[in-house]
């Protein structure tokens, strides 16, 4: 693969040889685990007509094997599930697109404007994409690369999508397939999650009404995010709860996600995708990449659960749409070793080290407890 130097940085230093971009996907209707419940009870509900979204981006979805894989399972059960307006539970908006294309347009400026890491022409030697096989995440991938490259630079052969059947999957904590995952899901209460949580689950839910049907924070943390994020008003009695029903979600979601044992837990988690990252990278130390820039379209849980790895907790809160990490690996020209820099939602993270990047080695050497090469292998 070619690379060119990062000018950013020192340029007669590090030159940048591989990027790895790991997004949540763009603003969604509503979807909770709780059956019928998409919204506030007791208020007038969002009226999602005129947030419908479509791509006119030919693509088809491609598993290991070569083979295509046509609407996945989840997103024909989301049919069923419709909300005001037409949409169905858990479908992109035009927000979400608007978000995903920024998020091209964000990466154009990075790696095209600043230095021409990326050709200003879609080239499928040079880009990879991968999705969870869900339909949301699938349309930000393929917005990200329209904002990436305009519809004017994409031609030729539809876009391939990398995906997994979902007993595959590795692109979120998979509860279905990873049985050690599947146990540890079954043993928990969302309301009564811990006696704190519980007392101000109750708090919120009798706030809004909602005592003899109450809500988990969970759920109640993606309803307010959706509405904010599409213009629908919030309960007035949830005025000044909001920061901490956010807080109480990411607590909830990152004990199910580290588990009874943090490494353990996490490595069930997130392990196989962070294997497929950190193999990459191994790859451009090995003169071997396949790629220059691969994207990642997945989920709150995707990114929430790579942040845990990395140590990197935001103030307790759960990534909003579109958030997004990058992770960068850079040669230093003069010794020769490779090096990482991280950034989320364009703060570059830091590890204390004590040169510009943190040597690639030692990252790996870190974060190497936490890497599963299969879902159901040994801890």
């Amino acid at each position: 693969m070619d690379s060119v130097r990062s000018p950013t940085h020192d340029a007669t230093t590090y030159t940048l040889e591989q990027v790895q971009f790991v997004s949540r996907h763009g603003a969604r209707t509503t979807i909770t685990n709780i059956p019928d419940v998409h919204d506030f009870p007791h208020m007038e509900l969002a009226d999602w007509s005129g947030f419908e979204v479509k791509t006119s981006l030919p693509h088809i979805l491609k598993l290991d094997n070569g083979k295509e894989l046509l609407q996945s399972a989840y997103d024909k059960t989301m049919e069923s599930r419709g909300l005001q307006g037409g949409m169905k539970v858990g479908e992109l908006t035009r927000i979400g697109r608007k978000q995903a294309l920024q998020l091209g347009n964000m990466l154009k400026k990075r790696y095209q404007e600043k230095n021409s890491f990326l050709s200003d022409v879609f080239k499928s030697n040079d880009i990879r994409i991968r999705s969870s096989n869900i339909e949301r995440t699938i349309l930000t991938a393929l917005f990200i690369v329209e904002g990436l490259f305009g519809k004017e630079n994409i031609q030729g052969e539809p876009l391939e999508i990398e995906v997994k059947e979902r007993d595959n999957e590795t692109m979120y904590p998979n509860w279905w397939a990873c049985e050690a995952l599947k146990e540890w899901k079954s043993t928990i209460n969302y309301l009564n999650f811990t006696p704190d949580i519980a007392s101000f689950t109750k708090e919120c839910n009798a706030l809004i009404g909602c005592e003899s049907d109450p809500i988990h924070m969970v759920a109640l943390v993606d309803i307010i995010k959706c509405r904010k994020s599409h213009g629908f008003r919030l309960p007035k009695e949830l005025q000044g709860y909001e920061e901490k029903i956010g807080e109480k979600a990411a607590e909830t979601f990152k004990t199910i996600l580290e588990g009874e044992n943090r490494s353990v837990g996490l490595k069930r988690s997130i392990g196989c995708l962070l294997n497929e990252l950190c193999e990459n990278m191994e790859k451009v130390v090995k003169g071997c990449s396949e790629f220059k820039l691969k994207l990642f379209s997945g989920h709150d849980t995707t990114l929430l659960a790579l942040l845990l790895v990395l140590n990197q907790w935001f103030g307790g809160s759960v990534p909003s749409f579109a958030s997004h990490i990058i992770f960068e690996v850079y040669k230093n020209q003069s010794n020769g070793k490779h090096y990482i820099n991280i950034i989320y939602n364009g703060e570059e993270l830091n590890f204390e080290q004590q040169e510009r990047y943190l040597p690639l080695a030692e990252f790996l050497e870190r974060i190497k407890l936490y890497r599963k090469t299969s879902l159901n292998a040994e801890d």
